[in-house]
């Protein structure tokens, strides 16, 4: 099977094609690693689908920052562009072409239940999500055509994610052995999940031939800033003092995100066992120790 995997060359991206690669039952293709791909360029998108041939895409490719709060941009790359890329493949007529598209946990926004499952009306409250929650519409309209399964993956952690993330940042801190970190809502919470857990469980949905389905990538468990940066204090034997920045706070800041894995344990198995947020945070800080030293 070939496999084609936009937004190749981000955090997610990278993982998963070396995990798809490493199974090697996999012919695995990474638009903007082999090929530059312009998902807002119509003929851009054919003319990759026509050299690569794809049996299966993996729809990873968004803008999740737009410099000079420019909100369209959002929507030109994450709207638009998978308009563009659904449409040339049906206009390709791609017989048995299956389809993953990546959205984002952040499009229930504000919820008054504890875990959120896809059943639940989306509230995207900023322009990111309400571009990935317009994309969701466009593969609906496009369902018809073939199976496509939307998954909305929650926080995703690990190795190789950019340093100016929250995680990645407080871990980079600890490895400094800084006397201060600046933070700012300590009490928010997230559902974070590896990088690792999230490639393997998307390598279960293309090999399981999922269609037609939106999933959330969770693990229905929640920590919060402050326990987050408890775990660094005792993986890394040092204390810091916490300096609480309201310029890091968001004014669209969601309170609480777990997402419901239930729908997801139905796939995978109720035995599916994901990492522990401390194993990861071991993980990365160890990675992290490793990089300064060099």
């Amino acid at each position: 099977m070939k496999i084609l995997v936009t937004g190749g060359s981000g955090f997610i991206g990278k993982n998963l094609i070396y995990l798809l690669r490493e199974k090697r039952e996999f012919e695995v293709f990474g638009a903007t690693v082999e090929e530059t791909m312009d998902l807002t360029n119509p003929c851009s998108v054919q003319s990759v689908l026509e050299k690569t041939k794809p049996d299966f895409i993996v729809h990873l490719a968004a803008l999740t920052f737009v410099p000079n709060n420019n909100p369209i941009t959002f929507y030109l790359v994450n709207t638009i562009g998978t308009e563009n890329l659904l449409r040339s493949i049906v206009d390709l007529n791609v017989a048995k072409l299956g389809v993953l598209c990546f959205s984002t946990a952040g499009i229930y926004g504000i919820q008054e239940t504890k875990l959120l499952s896809e059943s639940l009306t989306p509230k995207p409250v900023n322009h990111y999500s309400m571009s990935k929650h317009c994309m969701e519409h466009i593969v609906n309209k496009y369902r018809c055509f073939r199976g496509i399964t939307v998954v909305r993956p929650f926080n995703v952690l690990g190795l190789g994610q950019n340093i100016n993330f929250l995680v990645p940042k407080m871990v980079s801190a600890f490895v400094k052995k800084d006397k201060t970190i600046e933070l700012g809502n300590l009490d928010s919470v997230r559902d974070f999940i590896s990088v690792n857990d999230c490639c393997d469980i998307i390598y279960r949905l293309i090999s399981k031939l999922i269609e037609n389905e939106t999933i959330n990538i969770c693990t229905g468990i929640g920590y919060s800033v402050y326990q987050i940066f408890q775990l660094l204090c005792e993986i890394s034997m040092h204390q810091m003092e916490i300096k609480q920045n309201e310029l890091f706070v968001r004014h669209d800041d969601i309170p609480q995100m777990i997402g419901d894995p239930s729908k997801l344990l139905n796939v995978l198995g109720n035995d599916y066992r994901f990492t522990s947020v401390r194993a990861i945070l071991e993980e990365m800080y160890k990675n992290r120790l490793l990089e300064l030293s060099i």
